[in-house]
């Protein structure tokens, strides 16, 4: 766009141009950050993406009973093969960190023990175009229930926050 011919609120109409010609670069300089709160076998998932910034609560010192673990049986659906809490196992995981604590073990080896559906609390930060490509890689059927169900709230957080973009355009 040629900074002559601006007006405010062309940003709009032009940023939708690129989108509809796939000239999406511009889209990078729309920064958002998101605050998410998932498990982490999740974090995993997101965190290999590679032009984003990541803030990862750290686990090194939380209290023993102050591990909280997410169960995923509301977003995974009946039918699915998830592990929830009704198994027992993250009872005998917080068993096995306090029985390892108890023994002397320092907090962050005890910590270990803690399965992948232990609670991590993020903060990420990337561009648009990068949260265009997040979302369409991990809301699909292939995708985890957990990073799929990520992804949709993003999706929808962005069309909240600027309605104005074409999603839809965006993630073809």
């Amino acid at each position: 766009m040629s900074h002559d011919k601006m007006t405010v609120g062309s940003y709009k109409d032009f940023l939708n141009k690129m989108i509809r010609l796939g000239h999406t670069s511009v889209l990078e300089h729309i920064n958002l950050t998101f605050s998410i709160t998932c498990d982490i076998a999740v974090s995993r998932e997101l965190i290999r993406h590679r032009h984003i910034a990541v803030t990862e609560a750290s686990t090194r010192y939380c209290i023993d009973n102050e591990l909280v673990f997410i169960d995923w049986s509301d977003v995974a659906g009946s039918g699915s093969d998830l592990l929830t809490n009704e198994d027992g196992l993250y009872e005998d995981c917080l068993e096995e960190i306090q029985q390892n604590r108890s023994l002397g073990m320092s907090k962050d080896r005890a910590r270990r023990s803690a399965p992948l559906g232990t609670a991590t609390y993020l903060t990420v930060t990337t561009n648009l175009r990068e949260w265009a490509h997040i979302i369409k890689m991990r809301d699909s059927e292939y995708a985890d229930y957990g990073i799929r169900w990520i992804a949709q709230q993003i999706k929808d957080e962005i069309v909240e926050a600027l309605p104005w973009i074409d999603m839809e355009g965006l993630l073809k």
